[in-house]
This record gives C-alpha cells, sequence and structure tokens, in this order.
C-alpha cells in the first residue's frame, strides 16, 4: 500500500496554511451583521478592477451568471449566433443557450484555443459574438482576435474562468473585449470556499445592466424592477475570502509555475506524453495540468492505485453534448481526440516537491 495519497485539489492544504486569515476575514462579516453587500464587497470589486485593468467589475455567485449577464447586456437572444469552442466546460456554451441565442462551435488548436481559421469557417450573417476561451491557463491571441473582431463588427466576449492571473503580451487576462467572465470556485486560482464569479468590463452600460440583473432587475437602491433579473448576489463573507485569496494568487501563481516545469522535465521523453506548452508572449497562470496519452484511461486507473488522483477534464466535447443538437459532432477532429486522451494531473501551491516528483515517477514507472 503506498504511503501516499495525493489530491486533485488541495484546500484542505490552502486552508490549514491560511487558517487564521480566512477565520479572520470571516468573523468580521459575520460580526457585523451586515453579510449582503458592504466593504468587503467593494474592495473585492476595486481589486478585480485594478488586477485586470478594467474600469468596472461586478459580483456575483458564479462564473456561469456572469457570463449569462455580460451575452444579456449585450442585446444577444433568439436569432443570433454565438461563435465559441467545442473544448471547454459546459457553462461556456450553455450561458448562450440561456440568452435563446444559438451556440457555434468551432474546433482547437494544439494549445486548446479557438482559432481564428475555425471562427472564420464558422461564421454566418447570423453571428454576433465571439465567446473566446483561455483554456487552462493559457491565453489566446488578443491582438488577433480583438483585431478581426473589430474589422467584422463582431462582439468579443472572454471566458477568463482559468486565466485569471495571466498574461498576454503584458495585458492581463480579463481585458480581452467587450467584457470578461471571471470564476472563482474552489478548483481556481484564486478559490472560494464556495462558489463565486464576477464580470470586469470597460463599458459603462453593461456593468450597470449586469449590477441590475444579478439584484431581480432592479436598479441602485430602487424598489422597482426595471428588467427581468435573478438572484446573483455575492455574499458579504465569500468576498472577504476571497480579499484573503487574492493577497496571495501571485505567490501560488509562482509555485504553480514550478510545479509546471518540473512536470514538463520530468515527463519529457515519456512514453507517447504531450504536455502543454505556453503560447509566445502569454504568461501562464497553470490552472491546469492536462497532459496527452493514447492511454489515458489506463494511466488514471494505475496511478489511483498510486495514490494519486487525477481527473478528466471535458470527456464530452460541447458539440457532442444532447442540449446543443449539433449534427455534425465529428467534425471538431481535435476536441474529440482531446476529449480521450487528455488527464489533467495534481497542481496547487501547497504540492510538495516529493510529492511532484513522485507523480512523476509513477508516470515513468507506467511507461
Amino acid at each position: 500500500m503506498t504511503q501516499y495519497n495525493i489530491k486533485f485539489i488541495g484546500l484542505d492544504r490552502l486552508f490549514s496554511n491560511h487558517r487564521s486569515e480566512y477565520l479572520d476575514a470571516v468573523e468580521k462579516v459575520l460580526g457585523t451583521g451586515t453579510v449582503i453587500g458592504g466593504p468587503h464587497i467593494d474592495e473585492f470589486e476595486k481589486s478585480l478592477a485594478e488586477i485586470t485593468n478594467r474600469k468596472y467589475a461586478v459580483s456575483v455567485t458564479s462564473c456561469t451568471d456572469a457570463l449569462f449577464f455580460i451575452l444579456t447586456s449585450c442585446g444577444i437572444g433568439k436569432g443570433d449566433e454565438v461563435i465559441t469552442t467545442s473544448y471547454s466546460f459546459i457553462a461556456t456554451a450553455s450561458a448562450v443557450l440561456r440568452t435563446g441565442a444559438t451556440p457555434v462551435f468551432a474546433d482547437v488548436d494544439g494549445h486548446y484555443h479557438l482559432t481564428l481559421d475555425q471562427v472564420r469557417q464558422a461564421k454566418t450573417d447570423r453571428t454576433k459574438a465571439v465567446l473566446a476561451v483561455n483554456l487552462l491557463g493559457d491565453c489566446i491571441d488578443f491582438t488577433a482576435f480583438e483585431e478581426y473582431c473589430n474589422k467584422e463588427k463582431l462582439l468579443l466576449i472572454e471566458d477568463a474562468a482559468q486565466s485569471f492571473g495571466a498574461k498576454y503580451r503584458g495585458v492581463p487576462s480579463g481585458k480581452l473585449g467587450l467584457a470578461s467572465a471571471l470564476s472563482f470556485s474552489p478548483m481556481k486560482t484564486v478559490p472560494c470556499f464556495g462558489t463565486a464569479g464576477a464580470i470586469v468590463t470597460d463599458d459603462k452600460d453593461i456593468a450597470g445592466t449586469c449590477s441590475s440583473l444579478r439584484r431581480h432587475g432592479k436598479v441602485n437602491e430602487s424598489p422597482s424592477s426595471v428588467i427581468l433579473g435573478y438572484n446573483s448576489v455575492l455574499p458579504s463573507d465569500k468576498a472577504a475570502q476571497l480579499n484573503v485569496s487574492l493577497k496571495h494568487m501571485y505567490q501560488w501563481q509562482e509555485r504553480r509555475a514550478l510545479i509546471a516545469d518540473r512536470y514538463i522535465t520530468g515527463l519529457n521523453g515519456v512514453g507517447d506524453i504531450v504536455t502543454p506548452g505556453t503560447r509566445d508572449g502569454a504568461v501562464h497562470c497553470w490552472h491546469k495540468f492536462m497532459l496527452r496519452t493514447s492511454r489515458r484511461d489506463e494511466l488514471q486507473k494505475f496511478l489511483l492505485h498510486s495514490g494519486i488522483q487525477t481527473q478528466v477534464h471535458y470527456k464530452i466535447p460541447l458539440p457532442s453534448e444532447p442540449i446543443f443538437g449539433q449534427k455534425r459532432p465529428d467534425f471538431f477532429t481535435n476536441a474529440i481526440e482531446y476529449s480521450k486522451t487528455c488527464l489533467s494531473l495534481p497542481i496547487y501551491a501547497e504540492l510538495k516537491d516529493q510529492e511532484v516528483d513522485y507523480i512523476i515517477q509513477q508516470i515513468r514507472d507506467f511507461f
């Protein structure tokens, strides 16, 4: 029996390392009795705007709502098409479906991102927006996408759920296009002990509409609901937790980068493994470390027996999900291949070097 029990998510270790900070922050909120709104929300939103170099930040309870609110604020609805990736978490495309619009899928490249060639092929007269995803913590080519969308008069929206803290040629993730959606779920690089999301934008109208949508359609302190809204107000104690996490985010990011380098070096040339790369000019935040191998399922079982938890992400390409009713899921060659070959290894700041080395050695032993 192995002496190791390496979890895929290290939230328990993170809490142990910063226990007093988190408990003090939550106690301050609960002690005031103000658990909705207040200074902790204001501090959180101000920090997000500063980190992403945006004018406005609107906190919500999930990135799923953030995406939906952005799309709704942009006037996207029935009859419109939104081009997005075929390889991502389902919330990316389901947010489009919630508006009544149609998600139009495009295949991805070796970095798991949309390419402009794929977007051009997917564009029709009904295309209104491109919803680009920075998968795993890497960034797409911001400049190329912005130039294309401006030329074609398409809205550009960024799903930055996995890339908070990443940059492309000095531009922070969260700054791309008209508005960006952020996630702070327990698996994210800046985690919340619960669920949280946010919208960041430079557009005052989008910020105002998103703020109204999260509060049953109310504007500021008005008792009237001016539009159909929802209940997506972030609790103050979650904001207080995240204010603690934000203080450590770059230190954690540096540690994840060291772990990623250790994985890449240790797994170089092992079996048929393909390790993730980084785009030129991009600073990766390493939300995930996802390798590819034709023996994915065998390797996952072997590692679990060795005391190592891993995860398979996006086992079903989005075009193959029944809710989207696509007729040609086989058209997305790369997405289908990745759904069968990708395996995510543990990568969080609290992993010890000897644990990373043990994971590497077990994979080498398997092959």
